[in-house]
């Protein structure tokens, strides 16, 4: 099966809450408003709690709770909710994707802690573009979901290949697939109509040096998902005590070094668990 066949065939199984897609329409249109993108929200009223649960965590320290939709746009800005909006969306949709032989809890605890990590390696003091961080870093994996209940044989024979760490398995699933999960999850991304800012992180997040607009996000997806590989493995384990397995170019692209990564890993690691419940509707153990 292609890429293109097989994102055609993900695209019946998983797809976007159409208040994300009336969302998207609504952002895409330089005559909106902040109310229309909050009228457009409030349409689906446990989304729109779910948001208002995610802009009043500890992910933001705000010194004031925000009480309506509106003002978390006026807050926030259009784009920042939208990403706010799909990464709970998402991450609910892709949460009855089946895929065998994998431990979902586990699947999901190591996207959430990467999204963790990822929003809290947003730059500045301000931590500019951590909504898009989080939803990068929430959905860097789901292309292997799609793969392993729509190409389970091709998959697992991916996952069971021998080979020495991340960078080989990642070839090893263009020679047996001709393309990676993280194309996968791009391309439905893309797909949804979400902008580039959203989907290239996913696309190179094993690859960073080949991300082209958003290569110091990219960066920030893979050393966020090395970080999680170690503390909340996923489907790709690594051993336990091993250093973060991050490409040498990947620090000097997000701005940082392993020294930095460690100091901000215990602020991420105190919203995760509030996080992982704010995005799947009260699921503190997801399966």
């Amino acid at each position: 099966m292609t890429l293109d066949e097989l994102v055609e065939r993900a695209g019946g199984l998983v797809s976007l809450p159409e208040v994300c897609l009336r969302l998207n329409d609504v952002i895409s249109d330089d005559r909106a408003t902040a109310e229309d993108v909050a009228e457009t929200l409030r349409a689906d009223p446990a989304l729109a709690a779910r948001v208002l649960k995610l802009v009043n965590s500890a992910f933001y320290g705000l010194p004031r709770r925000v009480e309506t939709v509106t003002h978390a746009v006026a807050l926030l800005g259009r784009e920042e909710v939208r990403a706010l909006a799909v990464a709970t969306a998402a991450a609910e949709t892709f949460r009855n994707v089946p895929a065998a032989d994998v431990s979902m809890d586990s699947f999901w605890r190591h996207s959430v802690y990467a999204a963790a990590v990822a929003a809290t390696l947003a730059p500045g003091s301000r931590r500019t573009g951590r909504e898009r961080l989080l939803l990068s870093g929430l959905l860097h994996d789901v292309g292997w979901l799609v793969l392993l209940h729509l190409e389970p044989e091709r998959a697992r024979a991916v996952l069971e290949a021998d080979g020495e760490g991340w960078e080989r398995l990642h070839q090893v699933e263009k020679e047996v697939l001709g393309f990676t999960h993280a194309d996968v999850g791009a391309r439905l991304l893309s797909d949804w109509g979400l902008p580039q800012s959203l989907w290239e992180p996913v696309a190179f997040h094993h690859e960073p040096h080949l991300a082209e607009a958003h290569a110091a996000d990219a960066a920030r997806v893979h050393i966020a998902n090395a970080a999680a590989s170690v503390r909340q493995p996923g489907i790709l384990c690594v051993e336990p005590g091993e250093a973060f397995p991050v490409l040498p170019e990947a620090w000097a692209a997000a701005g940082l070094t392993h020294e930095e990564l460690t100091a901000l890993l215990p602020e991420a690691e105190d919203r995760f668990d509030e996080t992982l419940e704010i995005v799947f509707s009260g699921y503190t153990t997801i399966y």
